[in-house]
């Protein structure tokens, strides 16, 4: 982990629950310590429904988010892998927010190659604007993070083309795209 701060939830027998990297506004903050709570509360109902039917695409696809926010990433593929299976046209509206969640795991570990494409499928399969603009502002951030800023402007742009991005999303990709046009070829 390289961002100052890192907070990691724990639960009480000291395994991780979640994982804030670096500084988040309040209402981010807020809005990822809601998620981590839920899911530890979810988390036994969740394994038993997906033990008794893997092929619950929604119980597959939110089981996956809450291994990848947990860092149990082969068991977060496998889920993924049952829920895309189960839900080819993404009815559940589920498969975006979980490729995205695959792909931050792997940016965190940068582990970008892993990252990238995982984060282009999200795009792909999202349903709303948050998920296709946070998507698409994570391959921009990918693509700083390798230092290849002219790479990201597809990325940046394509948030910005987003009708309905969250505000967060258009606000950073329009700082990103000022510095990636600065930045040297």
């Amino acid at each position: 982990m390289t961002g100052y701060p890192t907070i990691l939830f724990l639960n009480g027998d000291g395994k991780v629950e979640g994982i804030i990297v670096g500084y988040k506004p309040a209402d981010g903050f807020s809005q990822d310590l809601t998620k981590f709570v839920t899911a530890h509360r979810d988390l036994p109902a969740l394994e038993a429904r997906y033990k008794a039917n893997p092929a619950d695409a929604t119980t597959a696809a939110k089981l996956a988010s809450i291994y990848a926010g947990k860092g149990e990433i082969q068991k977060a593929e496998a889920a993924l892998a049952n829920a895309a299976k189960a839900d080819p046209g993404n009815s559940t509206g589920l498969l975006a927010s979980t490729y995205n969640a695959i792909g931050d795991y792997y940016q965190e570990k940068h582990q970008i190659d892993k990252a990238v494409p995982e984060f282009e499928k999200g795009a792909k399969a999202a349903k709303t604007p948050y998920d296709r603009a946070y998507a698409y502002i994570s391959i921009a951030a990918c693509r700083f993070e390798q230092q290849k800023p002219k790479d990201a402007i597809p990325a940046l742009d394509a948030v910005l083309a987003t009708k309905g991005a969250p505000a967060e999303f258009t606000d950073q990709a329009k700082q990103m795209l000022a510095a990636a046009k600065q930045a040297p070829k």
